[in-house]
């Protein structure tokens, strides 16, 4: 991608990669940090691949618990980690596919 800058950050287990001006405007719109997504995977979660277009990387969605909400963010894989590309809150019907994904 022409012009992507990313920003890293070493976990104790990965490295995050992201686009600091998206995560700064997620922080704000969504009171959401790329860099909890370490989080999330500690816990009960869901990795599915986005197949919904012909994307020109595999793009993944993890669904998991962020401060007892519902989250998912989308990213890609690196090498020794992952580029997290977008991060929100969960509607009502996913938070219904979730509960019979991990058989709430």
């Amino acid at each position: 991608m022409q012009g992507f800058v990313a920003e890293r950050y070493e976990s104790p287990s990965m490295k995050i990669e992201y686009d600091e001006a998206k995560r700064l405007a997620t922080q704000t719109k969504r009171g959401l940090d790329f860099l909890d997504a370490p989080k999330i995977l500690e816990d009960v979660h869901v990795v599915q691949e986005d197949d919904r277009k012909p994307y020109p990387e595999k793009r993944l969605l993890t669904y998991g618990f962020l401060l007892g909400r519902l989250v998912m963010f989308a990213w890609t894989p690196i090498n020794g980690g992952m580029r997290i590309f977008s991060m929100r809150k969960c509607n009502d019907r996913e938070q219904r596919k979730f509960d019979r994904w991990v058989g709430r």
